[in-house]
């Protein structure tokens, strides 16, 4: 069986970052991802300032997979996926909540695809689906207020909901 797997990255492949302090990075410059899952195209941005700790590998396993043998991909788009429990704001400023198990797919996906070898992924995956954050699905209302809090703590981040005129420009 082999997979094949279609990436496209509006930006360069290595997200830059900056150390802060212990296990904190900055990401210095906006990323923008594109990747389809499924039969959509699920498209958003993690913007410049926000600060990963590379959460998604658990303490207790660092001892075996240093976070740098990830990639820089992964973990970046997991941290900000399980940061806000799978809210996003896509690119043309629609407001989504995705499901845990597809935040933590992305996760798997993003590792192979910085070329992370597959018996290395597919342990950090399980571990992941097993002891990472799950969360309910939640209300309109209740996703449009977490999507504010995001446009309050990143500005560049932009909301534009045609149904229910929430804009924050």
């Amino acid at each position: 069986m082999s997979f094949s797997f279609s990436f496209d990255l509006v930006n360069p492949p290595d997200p830059q970052f900056e150390t802060v302090g212990g296990d904190k990075k900055v990401l210095v410059t906006a990323f923008d991802f594109k990747l389809p899952f499924w039969l959509r195209q699920i498209q958003f941005r993690i913007p410049a300032g926000y600060v990963s700790d590379g959460a998604s590998v658990p303490r207790h396993l660092r001892w075996i997979y240093d976070r740098a043998s990830l990639g820089s991909l992964a973990p970046l788009a997991h941290d900000w996926g399980c940061e806000w429990e799978g809210v996003i704001i896509n690119l043309r400023g629609e407001v989504l909540q995705l499901p845990w198990y597809v935040v933590h797919a992305f996760f798997l996906v993003a590792m192979l695809l910085d070329g992370v070898p597959w018996s290395r992924a597919k342990n950090c995956f399980l571990a992941v689906l097993l002891g990472g954050p799950k969360w309910s699905q939640y209300s309109r209302t209740k996703v449009l207020a977490i999507a504010e809090a995001m446009v309050v703590k990143y500005p560049e981040l932009k909301i534009f909901e045609a149904s229910s005129g929430l804009t924050s420009e």
